[in-house]
């Protein structure tokens, strides 16, 4: 993370936040990058592309989210901004995190991405 988002995030600008890693990857994913697999974690194997986690994933976590962002969560072909990204991924994480199978369904699957070196989000 670049030092001018860590002082941003500090100084408390809502949209430098530092969230957990599934923030980070929610964020990520709608921000457009195709798929998310752990990097530089320690005691991390060798990633497997079939492990990756892709937008599809963070789809199925969508429940109750406002229907302009469904829509763009459901146009493959228009990413969010990175401060668009920011707010979808705090909505999300809000969700998620809200219910109980949705919250162990994305702890499985990091942690299956990561081959167990990510104990929990």
């Amino acid at each position: 993370m670049p030092v001018e988002r860590m002082v941003a995030a500090m100084l408390d600008d809502p949209l430098a936040h530092i969230g957990s890693l599934g923030f980070d990857i929610v964020e990520r994913l709608v921000r457009g990058e195709a798929e998310w697999l752990p990097t530089n974690l320690p005691d991390s194997l060798p990633a497997n592309a079939s492990r990756a986690l892709t937008l599809d994933f963070v789809r199925a976590s969508s429940g109750g989210l406002p229907w302009p962002i469904l829509q763009r969560l459901g146009d493959r072909a228009t990413a969010f901004t990175p401060d668009e990204a920011v707010c979808v991924a705090a909505l999300l994480s809000d969700t998620i995190a809200g219910d109980g199978r949705e919250t162990e369904r994305w702890m499985e699957a990091v942690s299956y991405a990561a081959r167990g070196s990510v104990p929990c989000l």
